[in-house]
């Protein structure tokens, strides 16, 4: 994977993926492919995701359920939402995603990738 940089005297640059990841000091991060949210709406039997990448390939149905593992100081989760329909996104115990309560969930839309981190115990924010 590369990613853009804009250079402040030369302009947009490619880099790749591994100088990126050396740079920031990234030893790897595990890869959970080929998830299927539960077609349940409900937190209570929705798709537990990992710290890591999770790509969820599979919604069967609008709002199909996925959960996030327990939020702790410096926990990142990445999903991509590869299935054609949105997938909600649902917090662990009293757990908040962006000051929501994590038992309401949040809404990705099918074809998007966001990003869900830990500051601290008991909070989740996503970008």
């Amino acid at each position: 994977m590369a990613v853009n940089y804009k250079h402040p005297d030369s302009g947009e640059r490619l880099i790749a993926g591994e100088a990126v990841s050396a740079l920031l000091g990234f030893k790897g991060l595990d890869y959970y492919g080929s998830l299927v949210a539960a077609s349940a709406l409900t937190r209570a039997v929705a798709t537990q995701l990992s710290t890591g990448l999770n790509e969820v390939v599979t919604a069967a149905v609008a709002s199909a359920s996925t959960l996030l593992p327990v939020a702790a100081a410096g926990n990142v989760v990445f999903v991509a939402n590869a299935g054609s329909n949105l997938i909600r996104v649902f917090g662990t115990g009293t757990d908040t995603i962006n000051g929501m309560a994590g038992s309401t969930g949040v809404a990705q839309a099918s074809a998007t990738q966001t990003i869900y981190f830990s500051p601290r115990a008991g909070i989740w924010y996503s970008k």
